[in-house]
This record gives structure tokens, sequence and C-alpha cells, in this order.
């Protein structure tokens, strides 16, 4: 932050993150384009983040409702056992659902369900909405602390700790300057942009 208060990247436009003059930027060369001369792209802003995962959470939700009640319906007798087999199950098949479903669409664009809604791609930090795809190395490492630790959910205290560590992550982005970056950004080396 400078000393009026407002991040470096909240010049120009409102809602808009673009670098003073003069200063090095995380995304390489301005880009030239009709809209937005020699702008650099803009990071996405936290409500978009927001509504873009409750876009993917409705999709995955209803698959994960479906796994619990297939698995419920199945596995669980009259006496009730069989609950905690279903517990494990839902919790690793789904995270594994999850994390597939981040991976596939992040290998191919960038860009969720709910990312393209909302006009978002995620990007390596440097790197620009037309640069090459991100490496599977990254999409893997960025899923993997996103939804890894709700493999173990099943776990009543280890449970509690993986949701307090999602929320962790995803608030992350409030205090970190200036790439605004959850931990799944920081660990793979990415940041969310704006494209449209």
């Amino acid at each position: 932050m400078n000393n009026s208060g407002t991040s470096p990247y909240a010049q120009g436009e409102p809602g808009r993150h673009s670098m003073p003059a003069g200063s090095s930027s995380p995304y390489g060369p301005p880009q030239q384009s009709p809209h937005d001369s020699g702008a650099l792209p803009p990071l996405a802003e936290w409500w978009q983040r927001l509504v873009a995962r409750i876009i993917d959470g409705v999709i995955l939700g209803i698959v994960y409702a479906v796994l619990s009640a297939v698995l419920t319906a199945v596995l669980v007798s009259a006496d009730g056992s069989g609950v905690f087999l279903v517990s494990l199950l839902v919790a690793v098949l789904g995270a594994a659902a999850y994390f597939g479903y981040e991976v596939f669409m992040l290998r191919n664009g960038g860009q969720t369900v709910g990312k393209k809604v909302l006009g978002l791609r995620v990007v390596p930090v440097g790197g620009h909405p037309a640069a090459a795809p991100l490496s599977s190395d990254a999409v893997v490492k960025r899923a993997g602390v996103l939804w890894g630790p709700f493999a173990l959910s099943f776990i009543p205290v280890v449970g509690f700790v993986a949701y307090l560590a999602y929320v962790v992550n995803v608030l992350w982005q409030f205090w970190d300057k200036p790439l605004h970056q959850c931990l799944h950004d920081k660990v793979a080396g990415t940041v969310v942009i704006r494209v449209k």
C-alpha cells in the first residue's frame, strides 16, 4: 500500500488493477487491445472469484449429492451399519471429483465453468491470457492444495481442520499484496485475472 491507503493496482478505472507508470509488471510487457490501450490484465476481484466458485460448487454439489445418495442406498443397512464406510468413500471420491474437475478444466483453457461465466482465467504469475496453457505441474499443485484436504474430511477432528484450512486458503487473498493470491495460487505460482 502507498501513503494514500490505496493499492498501487487501484489506479485508473474503478475495479481495475493496473500498475503505476514506470513500475515492472508481474504479467510481462503491456498488451495492446482496442478497449484498453497498454493496460495489463486486471486481477479478478474477490467477489468475482467467490461467485465463480459458487457456480462450480453448484455443479459439483449435484455430483456429490448423487454420489452420496447412491453409496448410502447401496452400503448402509437398516441397522445403520456402513455409515462410516459411506462417509469415507464420499469424502475420498468427492475430493477426487473436485480435484479432477479443477485439473481438467484449468488444463484445458485455465477456466472452470464458473470462471468462464464470470470472465476470469487462471494464468501463471507473469503470464497473459494469450500465453500457453498452464503447466500440468501448476494445475495439479493448485487443485491439490485447494481440494486435497477434503479427502480427510470423514475423520472427525481432521475434517474440521481440513475445512478450517480451506477457509484460511481462500481468505488469504484479502491480505496478500499485490497479487491477491490464495494459498493454492501461491503454491502453484498462479493468479486469477479478468479476461472480459
